[in-house]
C-alpha cells in the first residue's frame, strides 16, 4: 500500500514539476530527491520499535546518515555540484532499507499476508488527521522559501535556505541523541 501511494504521489509530483515554470535542473533535482519516497515506503523499521530493538533502529539511522554524510562530501568534492547530493540522498534511503531487511531478516521471521480490505479501510480512516497534520506541517515549513521566492531574488532565497538548513540540521542533532539515547533508558 505504501509503495502505491508512493508511486502515486511520484506521478503527481511529476506532473506538478512539468506544469510549474522551473528550469531543467531544479525539476531534475526535485525529481531525484522525491525518488527517495520509494525506498522509503519500503522501510519497514517501525518493526524494530514493536519489538522493543531499538538499537538495530539507532545504528541504522548512524549508518545511513554517516553513508548521507560522507557520500555527500564526496561526491561534492568530485563533482562540483548540489544535484549530486539529491543521488546520495537516494542512495542512503535505499541502503537504509537493504539494512532494515537484513536486521530483519536476523531478527525476526517475517511472514507476507494477504492483505485484509476492511482493515486497510479503517487505517484509512484513522491516519486521516496525522495526514493532514504532516502536510500542513509541511506547508507551515517551506511557506517561509515560497513568500520569499516572490519578493527576493534566488539568490538571496538560496542563501536563506541554506542558512535554515544549518540551523535545522543543528536541531536534528538532538533527535539523533534521542534516538541513540532512549533505548538505553529504555532498559533500564
Amino acid at each position: 500500500i505504501q509503495l502505491m501511494l508512493s508511486a502515486v504521489l511520484l506521478i503527481v509530483l511529476l506532473i506538478c514539476l512539468l506544469l510549474l515554470p522551473l528550469e531543467n535542473y531544479t525539476r531534475a533535482m526535485t525529481f531525484v530527491l522525491c525518488l527517495c519516497m520509494i525506498p522509503s515506503s519500503l522501510n519497514l523499521g517501525y518493526i524494530f520499535q514493536a519489538y522493543e530493538k531499538m538499537v538495530y533502529l539507532s545504528l541504522i539511522r548512524v549508518l545511513t546518515q554517516g553513508i548521507y554524510l560522507l557520500g555527500g562530501f564526496l561526491f561534492i568534492l568530485w563533482f562540483k555540484d548540489i544535484f549530486y547530493l539529491a543521488v546520495v540522498q537516494f542512495i542512503s534511503a535505499i541502503a537504509s532499507v537493504a539494512l532494515v531487511l537484513f536486521f530483519l531478516s536476523r531478527l525476526v521471521n517475517l511472514k507476507w499476508v494477504k492483505p485484509d480490505p476492511v482493515l486497510i479501510r479503517k487505517t484509512f480512516v484513522l491516519a486521516i488527521p496525522f495526514v493532514v497534520s504532516a502536510f500542513l506541517v509541511q506547508i507551515y515549513h517551506n511557506s517561509d522559501q515560497v513568500l520569499i521566492k516572490f519578493l527576493r531574488s534566488d539568490i538571496e532565497l538560496g542563501w536563506y535556505g541554506a542558512s535554515n538548513k544549518i540551523i535545522f540540521l543543528l536541531l536534528a542533532f538532538t533527535s539523533y541523541l534521542n534516538a541513540a539515547v532512549f533505548p538505553g533508558f529504555s532498559l533500564a
